[in-house]
């Protein structure tokens, strides 16, 4: 795998002697990333300074992912508000009456409020993490939605490695 050793060159980490590369994680801020090999577990985290650790598989006590879905209740809130803001709107037609100024921008301002929730929740997605325990240490870092499925896919090889070495 040929990202696995890029990751490692560019860090200075040495391939243990024969040392096969399997698995790559990269996590959502793409500077940060997993390395499973058949012998070690590597994360590498590049930001301002370096972060590297290393643990053999047998070291590592635990993979978690968790994943949390869209929230309904931001969906059903942009609704209700679009709907109260038409109702508004609609409302200033039958009444004749001073405050219709302060009703057609009250009925603007709760339907800019309501698409702002509804694209919020459109365009945010739940969210997915994952957690390693290396020895001691633990990894924690965020994975992007469209990485959910190469994500579960890596911890099963992982295990998979386990099973077969161990």
């Amino acid at each position: 795998m040929a990202e696995i050793q890029d990751w490692l060159t560019r860090t200075g980490i040495k391939s243990l002697q024969g040392e096969t590369p399997v698995e790559t994680l990269v996590f959502s801020d793409n500077r940060s990333a997993m390395l499973l090999t058949d012998k070690r577990m590597i994360y590498i985290e590049r930001s301002k300074a370096t972060k590297i650790l290393i643990g053999l598989l047998k070291d590592v006590s635990a993979l978690e992912f968790n994943k949390e879905e869209r929230s309904i209740g931001l969906l059903v809130s942009g609704i209700i508000m679009a709907i109260a803001a038409i109702a508004l709107a609609v409302g200033t037609i039958f009444v004749d009456s001073e405050l219709i100024k302060f009703s057609i921008i009250g009925g603007c301002g709760i339907c800019v409020i309501a698409t702002a929730v509804l694209l919020s929740n459109y365009y945010t997605s739940g969210g997915a993490s994952f957690k390693c325990w290396i020895g001691e240490q633990k990894v924690e870092d965020s994975v992007p939605e469209a990485r959910s499925e190469a994500t579960l896919d890596f911890i099963n090889r992982f295990y998979e490695l386990v099973d077969s070495n161990y």
